[in-house]
């Protein structure tokens, strides 16, 4: 299939995304946003590792503060489920590639078609 003029905007556009400092930023809209989906993937996580987050945000274990890197570890996967799960990927219209977050043409191409 040829390229339209629908494609050679959205090359540009994706190649300006993939810029770093634009990179931080998507991956913080997408892994922070919304923040109700957040909370429920943290609580699933952090209940993976019998941690509680008490109502000033404090990270217990046992009834003490949690070891960080038991935090530290539930949060990263937070932020990788996010990274595939969040809604704000559909949201803004984004999809993650091996070489980052980018727009996805195909909502586009639905309208225009």
């Amino acid at each position: 299939m040829p390229k339209d003029e629908l494609d050679e905007f959205f090359e540009a556009l994706n190649e300006e995304l993939l810029n770093p400092n634009i990179q931080e930023e998507l991956k913080e809209l997408v892994i922070k946003g919304p923040k109700e989906q957040y909370n429920i993937v943290e609580g699933q996580e952090m209940r993976e590792e019998d941690i509680i987050k008490n109502e000033v945000g404090k990270y217990i274990k046992d009834g003490r503060s949690a070891d960080e890197n038991l935090v530290n570890a539930a949060l990263n996967r937070v932020n990788k489920r996010m990274i595939g799960e969040s809604s704000a990927l559909m949201e803004y219209n984004l999809k993650v590639t091996v070489d980052g977050i980018i727009s996805d043409i195909l909502p586009f191409r639905r309208e225009v078609e």
